[in-house]
């Protein structure tokens, strides 16, 4: 499983740099989701999503609006 930040807006995923980029494959993978929120608050990011992105694309899960 790959633990995400997705721009809501854009659908672009954040990268090891903290840029966005369309290419899912560049995006940076958080070890929990916690950590994921924790950095996304740390850049004071709105509107980003965390997605839970997991082999089989029907089991992965969108968490709306967690940054905030």
């Amino acid at each position: 499983m790959s633990i995400l930040l997705k721009n809501s807006e854009t659908a672009d995923f954040l990268d090891e740099a903290n840029h966005w980029t369309h290419d899912i494959r560049k995006a940076r993978s958080f070890d929990t989701t916690e950590r994921a929120m924790q950095h996304c608050r740390s850049l004071h990011f709105v509107g980003v999503n965390i997605v839970l992105k997991f082999l089989d694309p029907q089991y992965d899960l969108e968490l709306e609006d967690c940054c905030s």
